[in-house]
């Protein structure tokens, strides 16, 4: 992500992805940003960081609908494969059933 994200905690980069994400998504003239490629890549970075779950260990859900929202867009069916063999297990008990789902209409 960046040359240096080592020297970064990873509260801290999580904190910054967040925040790129927050302002990405609240961009007045976007005319010539891909947004979802954009954030989708925001995201892959945090995969590949091993930094996507919160700081307990759980999934936020509504990052997850939001990767695997992404990814069928995007069409990248390994990535929502990734997300319901990786992380949804690691998300609350009774929402694991219904995030899966959601996961399999974008896979279909």
């Amino acid at each position: 992500m960046f040359v240096n994200d080592n020297h970064i905690s990873e509260s801290a980069l999580r904190g910054l992805c967040a925040f790129m994400g927050s302002a990405l998504d609240n961009c007045r003239d976007a005319s010539d940003i891909n947004k979802n490629n954009e954030l989708f890549e925001l995201i892959n970075q945090l995969v590949d960081k091993n930094i996507f779950l919160a700081v307990n260990g759980k999934v936020i859900p509504s990052l997850y609908l939001l990767s695997v929202k992404l990814a069928g867009y995007l069409k990248a069916p390994a990535f929502v494969e990734k997300m319901n063999s990786d992380y949804n297990p690691k998300m609350n008990p009774d929402l694991q059933e219904n995030s899966l789902i959601f996961s399999m209409a974008f896979l279909h």
